[in-house]
């Protein structure tokens, strides 16, 4: 059965674009925060940050609990957890309020997304790249969403008031997953022990450091620069007196693009060698960023859509990558290469901030415009693209 229709997929992507919907909606907000707190740039990239962290240094455990215990209630209590704090960030009365609430919210995160990878790997058996590529389109989509949400509310008649109404939506969709994510343990639990047998037999190992810490920089380098474009774009716009209206429609269409091309990067990754796929999607970041600053004849919309095709068509590829460093120990090491990398996207947003505060935002910029180009070095370095070994799922789930 063609992975498109396999229930089981379609209710992962479905709790990852609940949750990543609700994540997104941060950046429209922050230009309401920093009137409303008088932020600078750093304090915007620390509370950013401080969401990213408590999202990433909590995976590894979450990881763990879910290889345990299964996710049924690591996604549905997670997705609403998102949904409550982000929501609840428009009560904040000041801005430690709004730091704690976005470390909670990042908790919530934490919480879903590593089984939510590792479940998706393992029912898609040998086609994993576009598996993953799938679950990441219910991510994106819901990144998409979460600025156009966040920017109809507070367009509505209540304001910043009618956000916390958002939280609604998300507690609801999170009792549905509490029962369709049960069909979902049950099935992983069927397809762990075949796995475990099978990849005793390959005698799978963990990857050399070398591996790992390349992985984690190829990761690394899409997180910073999807993440600083994300955050520090609807701040670029009200510091230039542009439209703040356009900021949502960019970064819907950048997100858009992105989850399409992460069917695309998964497909090809399945086919070709991985590091084909990443050594020639970051140039196209760079370019995309670099255009957009320097080539005003360039459409905004064009620019951001090619930002998001590059993007796009690394995700699904690195991640697997991750999962594959530690195929003994697939939760833990999810959690633990996804919240690393994290991490360090987040502390490289907060960079970015103060290098805003320090040498100004078009500047900053400009970083973020050079930075994926690292990401070619990084490709050149990694050794060729391998399939791990895998258990397919019976043919009526893959």
């Amino acid at each position: 059965m063609s992975l498109l229709k396999n229930r089981h997929l379609l209710t992962l992507a479905l709790a990852h674009l609940t949750a990543d919907t609700y994540s997104n909606m941060l950046p429209i907000l922050w230009p309401v925060f920093v009137t409303a707190f008088s932020l600078d740039y750093a304090m915007v990239g620390f509370a950013s940050a401080c969401y990213t962290l408590a999202g990433s240094l909590s995976q590894p455990l979450f990881g763990y609990l879910g290889d345990k215990h299964g996710s049924r209630w690591l996604g549905a209590v997670g997705v609403g957890w998102v949904a409550v704090c982000i929501s609840c960030t428009a009560l904040a009365p000041g801005y430690p309020w709004l730091v704690a609430f976005c470390l909670l919210a990042g908790l919530g995160s934490a919480a879903y997304h590593p089984q939510g990878a590792l479940n998706t790997t393992l029912i898609s058996g040998r086609r994993a790249g576009l598996g993953i590529a799938i679950f990441m389109v219910g991510g994106n989509l819901g990144y998409a969403l979460g600025p156009v949400a966040a920017a109809a509310a507070l367009g509505s008649s209540l304001g910043l008031r009618g956000v916390p109404l958002l939280a609604l939506p998300g507690l609801l969709l999170a009792l549905l997953l509490f029962r369709l994510l049960g069909a979902v343990d049950r099935e992983r639990a069927a397809i762990m022990v075949r796995r475990a047998g099978t990849t005793a037999a390959a005698g799978a190992r963990r990857a050399p450091l070398r591996v790992i810490f390349l992985v984690i920089l190829a990761i690394v380098l899409r997180g910073w620069s999807e993440m600083g474009l994300i955050t520090y774009l609807p701040l670029l716009y009200r510091e230039r007196q542009l439209d703040f209206a356009l900021v949502s429609q960019l970064l819907f269409v950048m997100l858009v693009v992105e989850a399409a091309a992460g069917l695309l990067g998964g497909a090809l990754s399945d086919r070709f060698d991985r590091r084909l796929v990443l050594a020639a999607a970051y140039p196209v970041i760079g370019l995309a960023v670099l255009g957009f600053l320097f080539l005003p004849g360039l459409p905004p919309m064009a620019a951001l859509a090619l930002a998001g095709l590059g993007i796009g068509a690394t995700v699904p590829v690195t991640t697997v990558m991750g999962q594959e460093l530690l195929p003994r120990n697939l939760g833990v090491g999810s959690g633990l290469v996804l919240g690393l990398s994290f991490v360090a996207s987040g502390l490289g947003v907060f960079l970015t901030g103060v290098m805003a505060d320090h040498l100004g935002l078009e500047t900053a910029f400009v970083g973020l415009g050079l930075l994926p180009f690292a990401g070619v070095l990084v490709a050149f370095f990694l050794p060729p693209g391998r399939q791990a070994p895998r258990v397919a799922v019976r043919e009526s789930a893959a």
